[in-house]
């Protein structure tokens, strides 16, 4: 029986009981009872605002009041909403309870009764719920159906159904009394609950305090140790200063020698004894001694650091009146009452390191100036320095930062294979290797280059860096592929002249019997017919033998001053047959063209042999445009250098034909070569052209893209007119 809850116990009733559910309790309560959110949206209702409204709980839960509950539409001075909400936002607002005067408000009956709006009369009252952190978190929104009142006191009824209203309004008055109660018990529970974390609270407070002594007590053993610690670390950094390499000196507000260690005397020549108590700017040569002064008034006097707090070189002076070059910094502190100042310089004689900058500097100057690719590399071959010309080789500005590069990325592959399997183990075990690779520019082209590697190593054999020279060889892979087509050429030239020569002496027999079988009147007419095609095929022969002969430059010229116009000219009506009707033939002709002194024969050979050559790259027909022009030409015109710059007359023949590709464009003048099939060209034509061009002292190019047509330049030298030489020779005079 003692185990048992006595009645009269309430705190043991309220632990063994079961917790109540708050929800039903709600939504079965007596009174019309809505709960919203601080955005007004409905979260709660009672069963008894269901009914007063006509509503069901699943359509109100999660809707805004106001959509639940609208404005009647047919009442055109309905306020019902306005004055809810001003309201509603004055409870989130304030966070205070706000009562509302009775409000006509007219509800919307269920669809299934037709829908329409019913007259209704409310009163209303809004309670803030606040949160843990007193914020509004709900409102509570309780109202009172007084429709029935109102009708009655409008119609005037009699005391007696007035009375049994207001019966009614003492009943609902006794229902929110007892839930009045309900909530007093729960303010009790919730005092009760703060009376023990209050208690809990002391208890923690008495724990930290006693904590807290223990703490302030480890503390001021640990400050008395370290006191202990710094005087033996003052001692210490004493006999530092007295030991250190750099110059340490100390001075006041008025810039007098206060302290000057060991490392001071060896720098300056003064004893201690002899420097403190005098001004510092003793140390210092013209102008820093007359400067120094006011610099240190002006920074007490406007607080302007312009060297303390920062490191700078100036010039030093010893006692012996030599000056060395030194680098100051300065600190400031103050004495431990606060009052007075005090700056501290560290002094470093640098004298060394300037004479290694110096020399670094013009070692520099020489790499700079080299037109060589000069680069360093640390051991694990990043880059460390690429001077002006390396820089310019790959395509780098002289601002880029390359140290997050390595070397190899200079390189193109199959050079990169070479460095790293062969060059870079021979530079470690051998100290320098020699070879020729490839460096890979910016925008892709490779360099061909002669490559030194070179491994600086420590005394004890560990790579310190890696420097590499590297050597342009474009120009003499260039002058040796223009050396090797010349001799080339020159073969060739050789070979189809000798035969050429030869050829054609036997031909001028077989010619020569052809004339005289054909004055022979004993022959038949099939046998003339057939000596007429041997003599028309020896004819055709001696043509390609002059060909052979242009070539080789073998050729006798008969050159004569005259205007490339007058060449186009009369080769014109015989170019309109050679390219036939699906080309259009255009010139461009310079009327002040200069003259040049060129065989008229062989200029008109050139101009066939180009004219036929555009014609068969446009097969489906195109256009063919001649054009004569005067240029002047310096040195450095050509790849290959002009051995007589000046002026130049310049005949291009431009077609829109398919073009040629790079490899094609290289080998089009050697003699025999041809892109056309068997039996339709010799390929002597541009052979030809090429010979001739070069036996008259000009040049001739070519410029193609596959699908971009073909262009085709002659430069000649322009010759002075008798009249033009003895102009210019009165001008000199």
């Amino acid at each position: 029986m003692n185990n048992q809850v006595k009645p009269s116990d309430p705190d043991a009733l309220a632990s063994e009981a079961p917790t109540p559910n708050y929800r039903l309790l709600f939504e079965s309560a007596p009174g019309l009872n809505l709960i919203l959110t601080r955005e007004l949206i409905i979260v709660a209702a009672s069963d008894a605002y269901l009914r007063a409204t006509m509503t069901n709980r699943d359509e109100l839960l999660g809707r805004c009041v106001f959509d639940a509950f609208p404005d009647n539409p047919e009442d055109p001075t309905a306020d019902g909403v306005a004055n809810l909400r001003a309201s509603l936002e004055r409870v989130v607002r304030h966070g205070v309870t706000d009562t509302m005067a009775v409000q006509k408000y007219d509800i919307r009956r269920p669809q299934a009764e037709g829908g329409a709006f019913e007259e209704r009369y409310w009163s209303p009252v809004n309670f803030p719920v606040f949160d843990d952190n007193d914020a509004v978190a709900y409102i509570y929104h309780r109202v009172e159906d007084v429709t029935e009142f109102i009708r009655v006191k409008q119609r005037g009824v009699e005391q007696a159904e007035l009375a049994q209203l207001l019966l009614n309004r003492s009943e609902q008055m006794e229902s929110e009394i007892f839930l009045r109660a309900q909530e007093i018990q729960e303010g009790n529970r919730r005092l009760r609950q703060t009376n023990q974390e209050l208690t809990q609270l002391q208890a923690d407070l008495e724990h930290r305090v006693r904590t807290r002594t223990e703490e302030l007590a480890a503390v001021n053993a640990s400050l008395r140790a370290e006191v202990s610690e710094r005087k033996r670390n003052e001692r210490l950094l004493q006999s530092i200063l007295d030991n250190t390499f750099d110059a340490i000196i100390s001075i006041g507000e008025r810039g007098v020698i206060e302290t000057y260690n060991d490392a001071a005397e060896r720098m300056f020549g003064y004893t201690a004894a002899e420097a403190v108590g005098r001004n510092v700017n003793m140390l210092m040569p013209e102008p820093y001694h007359t400067q120094h002064d006011g610099y240190l008034e002006s920074y007490l006097r406007t607080g302007i650091a312009r060297i303390i707090g920062s490191s700078r070189e100036i010039i030093g002076r010893r006692k012996d009146g030599s000056t060395f070059p030194i680098e100051l910094s300065i600190t400031e502190c103050r004495t431990q009452d606060g009052e007075h100042r005090r700056f501290i310089g560290a002094i470093r004689d640098i004298t060394q390191r300037k004479q290694a900058e110096e020399h670094q500097a013009r070692l520099v100057e020489v790499l700079e100036a080299t037109p060589d690719f000069v680069g360093l590399a640390d051991a694990d071959r990043r880059s460390m320095f690429i001077n002006r010309a390396g820089r310019a080789m790959l395509g780098i500005s002289a601002d880029e930062d390359i140290t997050s590069n390595t070397l190899d990325k200079f390189h193109s592959p199959k050079a990169l294979a070479i460095i790293q399997q062969i060059g870079i183990p021979a530079a470690l075990a051998q100290g320098t290797w020699v070879g020729e690779t490839a460096l890979l520019t910016r925008d892709g082209r490779e360099i061909p280059v002669s490559q030194v590697i070179v491994a600086h190593k420590t005394a004890e054999g560990e790579v310190r860096f890696l420097s590499t020279i590297l050597r342009d060889l474009t120009e003499r892979v260039r002058l040796e592929q223009q050396l090797h087509q010349a001799q080339k050429m020159e073969a060739f030239g050789q070979l189809s002249g000798g035969v050429a020569h030869d050829f054609n002496n036997l031909l001028t027999i077989i010619n020569g019997y052809c004339e005289c079988l054909q004055d022979d009147e004993v022959l038949t007419a099939d046998s003339r017919e057939m000596v007429q095609e041997i003599h028309n095929a020896g004819n055709r022969a001696a043509a390609l033998t002059r060909q052979l002969l242009a070539f080789s430059r073998q050729q006798v010229l008969q050159p004569k001053i005259l205007s490339l116009n007058e060449v186009v000219a009369q080769t014109g009506t015989m170019l309109d047959r050679v390219i036939g009707e699906d080309v259009r033939l255009k010139f461009l002709l310079d009327p002040e063209l200069w003259q040049v002194k060129v065989d008229a024969g062989q200029m008109e050979q050139v101009l066939m042999n180009l004219a036929v050559n555009a014609r068969d790259a446009m097969p489906r027909g195109g256009e063919l445009v001649i054009e004569t022009a005067n240029q002047e030409l310096d040195a450095d015109y050509f790849e290959e250098p002009l051995d007589a710059p000046g002026s130049y007359v310049v005949m291009s023949v431009r077609d829109t034909g398919f073009g040629m590709d790079q490899e094609t464009m290289s080998r089009i003048f050697e003699p025999f070569f041809t892109t056309k099939d068997l039996g339709k060209g010799t390929g002597l034509g541009l052979a030809t052209v090429f010979g001739i061009v070069t036996q008259s002292g000009g040049r001739v190019t070519v410029a193609s893209e596959p699908g971009a047509g073909t262009t085709f330049r002659i430069y000649l030298p322009k010759v002075e007119t008798e009249q033009e030489s003895r102009l210019v020779a009165a001008c000199e005079i």
